[in-house]
């Protein structure tokens, strides 16, 4: 009896059980839930909590309700922290997202051999610790033995440049950086997703005498949205949570102007020892992490790419 009598054979005896569908979801979810729940549901409700209280430490809270909001709303610094996030945000998901895909498509126009080693270059960054990209970028920021205030100096001997200490120049400095380590991730995002693009699309395109800005904007557009969407989405959230450059390099400064919502919680919590504000803090950025992925899902939407239509 070889393996396709045996699995008829089980087929014929065994009894067929109907599961509502809605109990197959349960039963498919419940594995995950049984680690989601713990580590991000419980947490995520403690925080909540958590923000309704005043105190130094969890043995002498003292319920305030809302004023810890109050209290945020009415300083005004948060509103600074949003802001400084937001730009943070965007800038580094215009050089990763966007920089990754031009990247992307230069590097499949190289030759095979030039390719391997162009997606392990720009790899390398990924491997650091966050930490140590803000220790070697601040060395390179720094303005007396840094590489980048020497090669300004070698422009403009007249000039000394205090990137760092400058509060028009420090945000876009850390927006650098992170650029610089996210690059090559999403660059290789962005190769898988072209590689996956059916060469036949191409073909057809070819022959018909469609310019290359045209079959971008029409074919490979189109076939990688969801991988770009994924990639926004990706870039957006880390971005706004992101501590180790704005704390290795500024810890906030100059005058706040690199202030982002995740320094700021952090001083709140372990410098003023209030940690109902901070929890607010956090709950304001749970919100709006929220509300950017709510929109991002907007603009891109959910319409099927070319080949699911293709049966």
């Amino acid at each position: 009896m070889n393996a396709r009598q045996v699995s008829n054979t089980v087929q014929e005896f065994a009894p067929e059980v109907n599961i509502p569908k809605p109990i197959k979801s349960i039963l498919f979810i419940t594995p995950l839930s049984v680690f989601y729940i713990p580590f991000l549901i419980l947490p995520a409700c403690m925080l909540i909590g958590m923000s309704l209280f005043s105190g130094s430490t969890f043995q002498n809270l003292e319920y305030v309700g809302l004023a810890n909001y109050q209290y945020l709303f009415d300083r005004g610094t948060i509103w600074l922290a949003l802001q400084n996030s937001l730009i943070y945000t965007i800038g580094h998901t215009v050089i990763c997202v966007g920089g990754g895909l031009l990247v992307s498509l230069a590097i499949m126009r190289a030759y095979s051999f030039i390719q391997q080693y162009l997606r392990f270059l720009y790899m390398v960054p990924l491997a650091m610790m966050g930490v140590a990209v803000g220790f070697i970028w601040g060395y390179m920021y720094n303005p007396r033995s840094g590489a980048i205030p020497a090669l300004i100096e070698m422009v403009r001997p007249d000039m000394f440049l205090n990137i760092l200490g400058n509060p028009d120049l420090a945000l876009l400095a850390i927006i650098i950086v992170g650029g610089w380590r996210g690059l090559g991730f999403y660059t290789t995002i962005w190769v898988i997703a072209l590689l996956n693009v059916d060469e036949r699309y191409y073909e057809a395109a070819r022959l018909d005498g469609v310019g290359a800005w045209a079959t971008f904007r029409h074919i490979t557009l189109p076939l990688t949205k969801s991988i770009g969407m994924f990639l926004v989405l990706h870039s957006m959230i880390g971005s706004m949570k992101m501590f180790a450059y704005f704390w290795v390099l500024t810890q906030g400064g100059p005058a706040r102007a690199t202030e982002v919502l995740i320094t700021y919680m952090y001083k709140l919590a372990f410098m003023q020892n209030a940690l109902g504000r901070a929890a607010a803090v956090g709950v304001f950025l749970f919100l709006a992490v929220l509300v950017m992925t709510i929109g991002i899902e907007r603009v891109f939407g959910l319409e099927p790419e070319y080949e699911r239509g293709v049966q």
